[in-house]
């Protein structure tokens, strides 16, 4: 094992030191970043304060490409304030995990409960998780 600086941004900056195995992977090329939009969805609410919040890892292979990347991602605040539905919008650059390290990341995230008229209510959120080598 060896150690990774892992940065990551959630609407505010942070930055965790984390081990992780490493695997030899193929990469995939590069896509055109320009092509991926995101489409904006109906219903989606920003999500109250985080009161748990997992650390996600750096894709090995994107690492070893030394390539950043970003995963957004919609997901319903269950009223537990537990996360559920994870739903990934778009990932870029594609292919190089991204993806599947946010969700992995967000599955064990949890949320302050929505209130309306004082009982606790399952939302939609949007969360972009943004991942840098430095």
């Amino acid at each position: 094992m060896r150690l990774k600086a892992v940065c990551f941004v959630v609407f505010v900056g942070a930055c965790f030191n984390a081990t992780a195995p490493t695997a030899l992977a193929t990469c995939p090329p590069r896509p055109n970043p320009a092509s991926m939009v995101v489409k904006p969805e109906p219903d989606v609410e920003q999500a109250g304060k985080v009161l748990k919040r997992a650390v996600p890892t750096y894709p090995d292979c994107a690492e070893d490409k030394r390539v950043g990347g970003l995963v957004d991602m919609i997901f319903t605040v269950q009223q537990d304030g537990s996360v559920g539905d994870i739903q990934v919008v778009q990932e870029v650059p594609a292919g190089f995990g991204f993806a599947s390290a946010g969700v992995q990341a967000l599955s064990h995230w949890e949320f302050e409960p929505k209130l309306v008229e004082g009982k606790p209510v399952a939302f939609r959120s949007r969360l972009r998780l943004t991942w840098n080598l430095r």
